[in-house]
């Protein structure tokens, strides 16, 4: 990883999910973002889709990120992955990578209401927390990983 990279903005990135998590946020707001995710989410199959979690450990729902997100998401953790010097890649060759995700450029994503709706859909409730998250990229052919 670069020197300072993502652990150099990790402060400023946490504060910024804590300031958008604040609990200062008026109930109308909530309201209206709950009503636009729904709608955004359309009806989709919540039960199917919680098995498919429990099940597989992941599951795809459908409209909940924007392809601008998903694209910002992909350009930075590919440049991320790219940057790891060769003993970094020696160090992480089981995992391919170990890059925490305190960069901005997460931030909607951990705070998208459409997101929490659709978790909520699944049956996880309205109180999800995050604890930590990781870029996790395996290349091909890289020794067996016990836990995946």
């Amino acid at each position: 990883m670069r020197a300072g990279s993502v652990r150099g903005r990790g402060v400023a990135a946490l504060r910024s999910v804590a300031a958008a998590l604040a609990p200062h946020h008026q109930a109308q707001r909530r309201v209206s973002a709950s009503a636009a995710a729904a709608s955004a989410l359309g009806d989709q199959p919540w039960a199917e889709l919680k098995q498919q979690f429990d099940d597989d450990g992941y599951c795809v729902v459908k409209n909940v990120l924007s392809n601008e997100l998903l694209k910002a998401i992909d350009d930075f953790s590919t440049a991320e992955c790219e940057a790891m010097t060769p003993e970094q890649r020696e160090e992480h060759k089981f995992t391919g990578s170990l890059i925490p995700l305190v960069d901005p450029v997460f931030q909607p994503l951990l705070t998208n209401p459409t997101l929490m709706k659709a978790l909520e859909s699944m049956g996880f409730g309205t109180d999800v927390k995050w604890s930590c998250g990781f870029i996790i990229s395996k290349p091909p052919g890289g020794p067996s990983l016990a836990w995946q």
